[in-house]
């Protein structure tokens, strides 16, 4: 996408700079953060009641958290996006979870399905904002810095 904005507004070389700029981010945090690779995380903004979990490799979200040495829990590929909920929170060594007012954070760590899981009570649950979430679910070259600035010592943190 970047490319193409770029051609389109006669800046290919900027938007090249751009995508370099990233890649070169991404490249320097995961070098940073070795206890990351292998581990498994998922991404599960949640609104209301409900929670999302982005899971198909295809998701920005998901290939942005594989280039930094994380995977998909293989539990959670084969299931239903329906049965995911529960799913998601047993088997990943780290859970993102977007929790986007503070009166939806209190209430989630307060379910105590959620209270209860070893991913939060091992502090391998990380809650963040709508910003971050914004950001986490549609990474661009521009956003990567403030995600790995912002979500990146998170994660570090979650992965021990």
């Amino acid at each position: 996408m970047t490319t193409t904005i770029g051609r389109a507004l006669g800046e290919s070389e900027a938007a090249a700079a751009l995508l370099a700029e990233a890649d070169r981010a991404i490249d320097e945090f995961k070098a940073a953060n070795p206890g990351l690779e292998g581990k498994t995380a998922v991404f599960a903004p949640r609104e209301g009641t409900r929670t999302a979990v982005f899971i198909d490799e295809s998701a920005a979200s998901v290939t942005l958290l594989r280039r930094l040495g994380l995977t998909t829990p293989d539990e959670l590929v084969s299931l239903p996006g329906e049965q995911t909920f529960g799913a998601t929170f047993i088997s990943a060594d780290i859970a993102i979870v977007g929790l986007y007012t503070e009166d939806a954070r209190s209430a989630f760590l307060a379910m105590p399905l959620v209270a209860g899981l070893s991913v939060t009570t091992d502090e391998r649950l990380v809650p963040i904002d709508i910003s971050l979430g914004a950001a986490l679910q549609t990474p661009n070259p521009v956003s990567i810095q403030y995600l790995l600035s912002e979500l990146g010592p998170q994660l570090a943190a979650a992965a021990g």
